[in-house]
């Protein structure tokens, strides 16, 4: 009874460390990118205020984290203490805007940085004609959704361009 019991730890021990040996060897899973939004608003000492730039990062990190990019997405206030990132999109609100009472309209400026390497996407518009009986509020996170998605068409094809066929 004793050799089968000898055979049986000789072989768990060959086994672990067979295991042992071919996890040294894989490397490690890589960590993704961080994408970091950092937003600039207006300065706005209302409630309103915090509430706004609590609907951008809410909006932007769903929007950006459902577009399947290998990266993920922090969204941060800017200030003058903010680190440089690897890879950051500025994102400079200029207007929300109400231009008729069922015409919300955003318009914000973009700016990615990659390793250093600026990408100027300019003014980027989304204009939301809300319905009579849709609520405001809504109708400002839908207009940040339609703001997000138009980043993400501009920065998805520069972080990851479409493989060519030829």
């Amino acid at each position: 009874m004793k050799p089968r019991f000898l055979s049986y730890a000789l072989g768990l021990g060959l086994l672990a460390a067979t295991a042992t040996r071919m996890s040294a060897q894989s490397p490690p899973p890589s960590e993704p990118r961080t994408l970091t939004v950092v937003v600039s608003e207006t300065l706005n000492r209302s409630a309103e205020g915090v509430s706004t730039y609590a609907a951008i990062e809410k909006v932007f990190t769903r929007v950006l984290s459902r577009q399947g990019w290998p990266v993920k997405v922090e969204v941060t206030r800017f200030a003058s203490n903010n680190p440089d990132y690897d890879l950051e999109l500025d994102v400079f609100f200029k207007s929300f805007n109400f231009e008729t009472p069922d015409n919300l309209t955003v318009v914000a400026w973009f700016t990615l940085y990659d390793h250093g390497k600026k990408h100027d996407f300019g003014l980027l518009k989304f204009q939301l004609n809300q319905r009579p009986l849709d609520k405001r509020q809504d109708g400002f996170e839908a207009a940040l959704r339609g703001e997000a998605l138009l980043a993400a068409s501009k920065v998805g094809p520069v972080l990851f361009p479409p493989s060519s066929s030829h």
